[in-house]
């Protein structure tokens, strides 16, 4: 048996510990929380040859299942606990023990590449963070977006990390409307108040208005931006461009070496956008690769003219077909 399942918390912690990295989503705070807000989540956790950990949920909603690395989250995957792994052996080993349907993403720090039967989706990645200076960093942009920076400067736009529920209620609304433009499925705000504890989210108001926000996840040695919303009557102010040039500047030079601008489809409007940031991009590898996102139209019509409220109530039950 090269999978061996770990069903003590303390003895997975003590592995966890071991682990050359981690993401935000592998902390037990955020698989605790998810299993308690979810009824349909369930984390398995296994070992695999001493070279890998490997956290993956058992989601089941109405008699089907998923077997996913993480829900809700950008990358999941095995964790190494040494420098050099077979993940050759660990791929067949995995579609021998959990089947063609268990899907894994992995983090690119762990293991990038290009799978040929793969939906298409890339991170981009500003490296040397930590060596840089506000400077370095406004070199390496696109003209268009330094341009793009500028003029959001023009308004008297001020950026400062949350504080106030009320203020997270404000952002969290703004959120399921961009949510709705998108047409696609917010989270519950359970978890934006979670990620409120856990995270960083800044925000932009205009006098006590609330007019946009970004979250940002912390997990050596990367800076990760999760989420943004902004008010559409201001699209036009690049409030988004100015939150992320804020953050920049905040932590360049200090402890953190990647920048993660997060992941994008190929071909999407965004990878331009990430692009101009002076980014590499990277392939975020998968195993059994299925494109969840590919919804039939008329689905996402209706659903994006859906009153906010219904979205928001139905919210819990309806991430489980984003998984």
């Amino acid at each position: 048996m090269n999978f061996v399942r770990i069903k003590d918390k303390n003895i997975w912690m003590d592995f966890l510990d071991r682990a050359l990295f981690r993401t935000f989503f592998h902390e037990p705070e955020w698989e605790d929380f998810l299993e308690k807000e979810f009824s349909w989540i369930k984390f398995e956790r296994y070992i695999w040859k001493d070279e890998l950990l490997l956290s993956i949920a058992r989601c089941k909603l109405f008699g089907k299942e998923k077997l996913i690395s993480h829900p809700l989250c950008e990358y999941g995957g095995p964790l190494p606990l040494k420098e050099k792994v077979d993940f050759e052996s660990f791929e067949k080993d995995f579609i021998q023990e959990f089947g063609r349907k268990a899907r894994i993403q992995f983090h690119p720090y762990i293991l990038s590449g290009s799978d040929p039967d793969s939906i298409g989706r890339s991170t981009f990645l500003i490296e040397s963070f930590s060596k840089k200076t506000s400077q370095d960093l406004w070199k390496t942009f696109r003209k268009t977006l330094r341009q793009e920076i500028r003029k959001g400067e023009q308004h008297n736009i001020v950026i400062g990390e949350f504080s106030a529920e009320e203020d997270l209620k404000k952002f969290y609304n703004l959120y399921l409307d961009t949510i709705k433009r998108h047409k696609t499925v917010p989270i519950p705000f359970s978890v934006m108040k979670f990620l409120s504890a856990h995270a960083k989210i800044f925000l932009a108001k205009r006098g006590n208005v609330v007019i946009g926000g970004s979250v940002f996840l912390l997990y050596k040695p990367f800076i990760h931006y999760f989420i943004n919303a902004s008010d559409y009557k201001y699209r036009d102010w690049n409030i988004g461009h100015k939150i992320l040039w804020h953050v920049m500047q905040d932590y360049a030079g200090k402890k953190y070496d990647y920048f993660d601008l997060g992941g994008t489809r190929k071909g999407s409007a965004l990878e331009v956008f990430k692009k101009g940031w002076g980014a590499k991009e990277y392939s975020i590898y998968e195993i059994n690769s299925h494109d969840t996102n590919r919804i039939a139209s008329w689905k996402r019509n209706i659903r994006s003219m859906l009153p906010a409220a219904i979205i928001k109530r139905a919210a819990r039950h309806a991430l489980y077909w984003t998984v």
